[in-house]
């Protein structure tokens, strides 16, 4: 009786969870079509793959890509203030959003002459921010990175990539469309897309759009010339007051640079003034600060590319968010007679494209310091365009006082001058000079 009893009760659990479960709907979303035609064939055409081609792997590098939107694909919710909505209309963020582009070694020839099928990841972090208080450190409680596995196809001729895939360990699906030049030149090396998702915007998987914009790295880049031609309307100095560069230290020596900017009395005010500022309308101060990191570089021809931003503040840390209307991108090539670097630098237009290449710098290594005059790196920014010109500015000079060549210390005697007493170089003031400075007393 007991055991008939136990069956009934059993069987009466089993019968009251079934009916539960056949009464609640199970809320389920479909995966969205992943193929690659209804989402790609009007960008590059599917074609069929043949042989393994390797040849283009080294130029599908973006060592510098940044993005902004993709709201709902990264949480940036903080546990200690309530986060407010980020305007996303343009590249300038608070947090500091980083994409690459990693090809895998899948690549393949198709039947369609300059067409490949190509497999990469597509790899968008973004920085957690730290905030400290009297109660402690407090940071964001996000999820900061997120994969993508996708496959597609690119088209050399048209210098486009489709893309379709899903992230890893994560119900998202996108298609991803990109411009990317194979053999790019100053205009065309910027790199320039989007990322969308293909799930229903009612769908709790779904988000907003991610727009991508990147500077490319090839062996294939065509470098114009304009940097060769030597540093037009600058200031030129006698050869023996700036320092050469020694062999195979070339690009070493360009890796990064950052410079303080000098203007004229005029324009030395907390607002900006008009012919004062390299930046075009829409940047209200006037910069302050400059960094330029090296894109790529060969040692051998002596030409570099850079990315150069401003900023307003007293510092450029390497975090630096981006602002394409603050930006530059510049090309140089090492004038070894005048022994400077002459730059030709283009802007970074609304649309996300290169135009406007009118700026000229050049940058040089002083061979002589002196305490009152001790940069390590010295150079001046100027505009090819006449002053009645749209985007015309004046001369400004920057400098920078650290570097990895080295200069000596000028003495009284070499100067011809006679320094003021706290000018006087001595073996304990030599030693504090910047890149020279181990044991300073001052």
């Amino acid at each position: 009786m007991k055991k008939f009893a136990a069956m009934s009760l059993q069987s009466f659990l089993l019968l009251s969870l079934f009916t539960i479960f056949s009464a609640t709907p199970i809320s389920s979303s479909t995966p969205p079509s992943l193929s690659y035609s209804d989402h790609c064939s009007s960008t590059v055409p599917e074609s069929n793959p043949t042989i393994p081609d390797y040849t283009i792997y080294p130029h599908l590098q973006s060592p510098f890509s940044y993005y902004h939107g993709g709201d709902g694909l990264l949480t940036t919710t903080t546990t200690t203030t309530t986060t407010s909505t980020t305007n996303f209309s343009q590249f300038s963020f608070n947090h500091h959003k980083y994409i690459s582009f990693e090809p895998t070694k899948h690549i393949f020839k198709t039947n369609t002459n300059g067409v490949y099928k190509i497999e990469a990841y597509l790899h968008l972090q973004s920085t957690n921010d730290y905030y400290y208080s009297r109660h402690g450190r407090y940071f964001n409680d996000s999820r900061s990175s997120v994969k993508f596995l996708l496959n597609g196809f690119l088209s050399e001729k048209s210098g486009k990539i489709c893309m379709v895939g899903s992230a890893k360990n994560l119900n998202f699906h996108a298609v991803l469309k990109l411009n990317y030049v194979m053999n790019p030149t100053i205009v065309d090396s910027l790199i320039s897309g989007s990322l969308e998702s293909l799930s229903s915007s009612t769908d709790l998987n779904y988000f907003k759009p991610v727009w991508i914009l990147g500077f490319s790295e090839t062996s294939n880049y065509k470098y114009s010339g304009e940097s060769g031609n030597g540093c037009d309307s600058g200031i030129d100095f006698p050869i023996d007051q700036s320092l050469s560069l020694p062999p195979r230290k070339f690009c070493s020596s360009q890796r990064r640079i950052d410079a303080v900017l000098k203007y004229k009395n005029e324009c030395n005010s907390s607002t900006k003034k008009k012919n004062c500022t390299v930046l075009v309308d829409g940047i209200e101060y006037l910069p302050r600060v400059m960094s330029m990191d090296s894109i790529q570089c060969s040692e051998d021809e002596r030409k570099v590319r850079f990315l150069i931003q401003f900023g307003n503040g007293s510092y450029m840390g390497y975090n630096q968010p981006f602002e394409p209307n603050s930006t530059l991108v510049a090309e140089a090539s090492w004038d070894e007679e005048k022994g400077q670097l002459c730059i030709v630098a283009c802007r970074v237009l609304k649309d996300n494209h290169v135009g406007d290449c009118s700026i000229r710098m050049s940058l040089r290594y002083p061979a002589l310091w002196s305490i009152k005059n001790r940069e390590a790196i010295v150079g001046q920014i100027w505009t090819t365009k006449t002053v009645n010109e749209e985007g015309y500015f004046n001369k400004i000079m920057f400098g920078s006082y650290e570097n990895n060549m080295k200069q000596r210390v000028v003495t009284e005697g070499e100067t011809g001058q006679i320094p003021r007493k706290t000018d006087r170089v001595t073996s304990e003031t030599a030693m504090c000079i910047p890149s020279l400075c181990f044991h300073c007393k001052l």
